[in-house]
């Protein structure tokens, strides 16, 4: 049985913590599942809400005794009897409890004593729900602090995975591009020595024939490969997001 708590939430207000009754929770299932829960009444303490109940306490009373089972005419039992009925029944005394699953080692429940009345231990009360607000908050501190270290490694781990891409395609680019220099020298090597052993052995080339059209084609293209490989850079670069140098 629920019992007020203005009095309780009075010593709690005194210290600054504040007292609100959070709004139920309805249950969803689907994609979303969640379980629902009823309205609590929370000690706020650090922006963090610490859940908490008065309640009278029960106790277990026997109101049936147990019935053992009837025997057959052989003297057989016919079934297991009946257990003792028992009935939960209020004790009209009062508990003070921390709704917590965190422990901490901290005390969470405070009862009325024959020599200690309840109301007399609501400083310790108190004390307890403070002290678990400020270790609910150097814990949240704690994992905001790793969660920044695990976010700033994957950062980095990423940069040099960027740094890697960057660099790999800089070095097919410097590659690429130097093979392409190379080539045109090569071709323009070669065609000069085509037409010297055309001059020695065959009288040269006929600027009509179709072997001069084949040279001039080919000096276009050495010509094409060098100022692709020296102007061709802005086509060359990666995307605007990946360019990292890989030396800095």
């Amino acid at each position: 049985m629920r019992v007020p708590r203005t009095r309780f939430t009075n010593y709690l207000e005194a210290r600054s913590i504040k007292v609100e009754v959070s709004q139920p929770v309805e249950a969803k299932s689907g994609p979303e599942t969640r379980s629902g829960r009823d309205s609590l009444t929370v000690a706020n303490v650090h922006f963090l809400q610490i859940p908490f109940e008065l309640f009278e306490e029960e106790e277990l009373v026997e109101v049936a005794p147990a019935e053992p089972p009837k025997l057959s005419k052989s003297g057989f039992p016919l079934g297991p009897g009946k257990p003792a009925k028992m009935e939960s029944i209020p004790t009209g005394k009062l508990v003070l409890r921390i709704n917590d699953t965190h422990r901490y080692g901290l005390r969470r429940r405070w009862g009325d004593r024959n020599t200690v009345p309840l109301e007399a231990q609501i400083p310790a009360f108190v004390e307890a729900v403070l002290v678990l607000g400020e270790r609910w908050k150097q814990e949240e501190e704690e994992w905001a602090r790793r969660r920044a270290q695990w976010d700033e490694e994957a950062r980095i781990r990423q940069c040099e995975k960027d740094r890697e891409v960057v660099a790999t395609i800089m070095v097919y680019d410097i590659h690429d591009r130097t093979k392409d220099w190379h080539t045109s020298h090569e071709i323009k090597a070669f065609l000069a020595a085509f037409e010297e052993h055309h001059l020695t052995h065959g009288g040269g080339v006929g600027p009509s024939s179709e072997l001069a059209a084949w040279i001039a084609w080919a000096h276009l293209h050495a010509d094409s490969l060098q100022q692709r490989a020296f102007e061709d850079l802005n086509l060359r670069r990666p995307p605007r997001e990946q360019r990292i140098a890989p030396w800095g």
